[in-house]
């Protein structure tokens, strides 16, 4: 089940940022380690997609050649026929 997280804002306080303030560093390091897994899958999901359209151009071009395949068996067999007529 996905589960929206609520961030606060990580920006600088009205005070000093002498050595850092732990919780915001703290925040920041947790929308960041958040955001590296979400990049990983969207990378994954994107290479998934890109491997369906590969497939499905590879069987669109088996299928148009195995229709042009067809069709030229097809024109043998009426020229032969043809020339049998001829005769």
């Amino acid at each position: 089940m996905y589960q929206k997280k609520k961030y606060r804002y990580c920006g600088l306080s009205s005070s000093s940022f002498d050595g850092g303030d732990r919780e915001t560093i703290s925040i920041m390091e947790s929308n960041i380690a958040y955001l590296n897994v979400e990049l990983v899958a969207v990378a994954e999901r994107e290479k998934k997609r890109e491997e369906r359209e590969k497939r499905e151009r590879r069987r669109l071009r088996q299928q148009r050649s195995d229709g042009s395949d067809q069709e030229c068996d097809e024109n043998d067999k009426s020229d032969k026929e043809s020339e049998g007529d001829e005769e």
